[in-house]
């Protein structure tokens, strides 16, 4: 969670479940008079109660289009890299893994 927390945050389970059908998603240090965040936005968007209205109904060049998402190389999503190896001390660095 960006936030730490659920946007539908009650004061028990049945409270919050009950705030995911019924309430909008409520961001920490919220105003009306703020404008929201980009990331606001794409969560705000993505939990659209109406499932016609929702970010993505339209299929997922919506999502990919948000500009919380600018500058994402969508094609490069899938490529897999080997993650780089990562010495756990100095000594192993010089001598090689298991040495």
């Amino acid at each position: 969670m960006a936030y730490g927390r659920t946007p539908f945050k009650g004061r028990n389970r049945k409270e919050t479940f009950k705030n995911v059908l019924v309430r909008d998603p409520q961001f920490p240090g919220g105003s009306s008079r703020r404008r929201r965040t980009e990331l606001e936005d794409l969560i705000a968007r993505l939990l659209e109660k109406d499932p016609a209205r929702r970010l993505g109904a339209g299929g997922d060049g919506e999502v990919r289009a948000h500009p919380f998402f600018k500058g994402v190389q969508w094609d490069l999503v899938t490529a897999v890299s080997r993650p780089p190896y990562l010495f756990e001390d100095e000594t192993e660095a010089v001598t090689g893994p298991g040495r």
